[in-house]
């Protein structure tokens, strides 16, 4: 969806218990797992989304380009017709389908790099070497091997504990890219939720059992939420929660080719 500030609003987030966990192989150290989980006071999430060794996939940022005549028919189409194993929506976008912020997919860069908005708090870069960054903005020096990168916010993790301030008041549902103690990294998506409960769920140390997310950052969400998974060993069918809108860009995983 394009650009809507929500101001954030102090308020306590919730204590998460998950309560239900799947994983499967999707590709060699490629991992797609669901997790259901809730709280004493009721509340409900679900979450499903992919990580990775940095060593056996990486990060592709997806420009649609064109709102008018849009390259890609959804989010699926788009990953696959450039080698992707799973993906979201990427970031925030304007009315007339600028990116919000900086934007650069596989070197072409679009948009400006925003310094003032509240929203983008975070950018997420890969440089030539397939390395994936994420920082905070005021952090962030651009360099002419930068790939790809979105601006995008608010964080919603850092260093392993949900940030402050973030609002628990609106729910919707949500993406996001995240990276773990142990050096994996992958995209999500959350059923209806609000960012500061979230937050403190990503920050959950059972959520991935054997890791836990060090930092994340909010991805574009609402009606752009989307999250599709190629169809591993166990059933063989596609992973898809749809988006209900024309996005901007989308972030892919890819995975990388095996040495000799």
């Amino acid at each position: 969806m394009f650009l809507s500030i929500v101001l954030p609003c102090t308020g306590i987030a919730a204590e998460w218990e998950i309560t239900e966990s799947k994983s499967r192989d999707i590709a060699r150290a490629v991992k797609f797992k669901n997790v259901n989980a809730r709280t004493a006071a009721g509340k409900r999430a679900s979450l499903s989304f992919v990580f990775f060794s940095p060593t056996a996939a990486g990060f592709r940022v997806v420009d649609q380009v064109d709102k008018n005549d849009p390259a890609y028919v959804n989010l699926a189409d788009a990953m696959k017709k450039n080698g992707c194993i799973a993906g979201t929506n990427g970031g925030f976008f304007q009315k007339d389908f600028a990116p919000l912020g900086l934007q650069i997919a596989d070197g072409q860069r679009a948009g400006t790099f925003n310094s003032g908005s509240q929203l983008l708090s975070g950018v997420f870069f890969v440089n030539e070497s397939g390395s994936p960054q994420l920082v905070r903005r005021s952090a962030f020096k651009d360099e002419p091997d930068i790939v790809h990168l979105l601006q995008s916010g608010p964080y919603l993790v850092e260093d392993g504990r949900p940030t402050g301030g973030l609002d628990s008041d609106r729910a919707a549902t949500r993406t996001f890219v995240f990276r773990t103690s142990s050096n994996l990294w992958g995209l999500g998506r959350c059923s209806r939720i609000t960012l500061a409960d979230l937050g403190a769920l990503l920050a959950n140390d059972q959520l991935l059992a054997t890791a836990q997310v060090q930092s994340a950052l909010n991805l574009d969400g609402g009606s752009s939420s989307g999250l599709w998974v190629e169809g591993g060993a166990d059933d063989g069918k596609d992973h898809y929660d749809r988006s209900w809108a024309n996005v901007r860009n989308f972030v892919g995983i890819e995975v990388k080719a095996s040495d000799p």
